[in-house]
């Protein structure tokens, strides 16, 4: 498949990075979501990594959703696109290390804390893998023409 093939104005991977952008944005306003209304939860949750020194813990997990919202709403809007990507860049990475490291030392994690607060099934390499593939996304969207139906286009006059 040629990704440089033209659909109209714009080419195969113009439509791909859109996607990318808003389906990443998408599952970040789903994740913030699930965590605003419920922080005590998921403070709880954050503290069963074991991970995080237990003073930092209340702070993290009051800011990480206000972050994640943001994100998510800049990167459906297309505002600030490189650098809201590149925040999402690292927060993926920062939630892979969380996961694996709390998979390879078995801590009781009941659920990754990523779209819900109920306890569910302990956390796996499923989760690893999903983060993975938005790690991927978020790579499209570093690549991607930052231009292509967003509000970057507007404020900054790109064509």
């Amino acid at each position: 498949m040629k990704w440089n093939k033209k659909i109209g104005k714009y080419y195969l991977y113009d439509y791909i990075y859109l996607l990318s952008r808003i389906g990443l944005g998408i599952v970040f306003l789903a994740a913030s979501y699930g965590k605003i209304p419920h922080i005590t939860e998921f403070q709880k949750n954050v503290a069963s990594y074991h991970i995080l020194p237990s003073a930092i813990v209340p702070a993290f997990a009051f800011i990480l959703p206000w972050v994640e919202l943001l994100c998510g709403l800049y990167l459906i809007l297309g505002l600030f696109q490189k650098y809201t990507a590149i925040s999402v860049f690292f927060l993926l990475i920062i939630f892979i290390i969380a996961i694996t490291y709390a998979l390879l030392t078995n801590q009781p994690v009941s659920g990754c804390g990523c779209f819900s607060q109920t306890p569910t099934e302990r956390i796996g390499w499923v989760d690893d893998i999903r983060d993975i593939f938005f790690l991927l996304l978020t790579i499209v969207v570093l690549k991607g023409k930052h231009t292509f139906l967003s509000i970057d286009r507007i404020l900054f006059k790109k064509s």
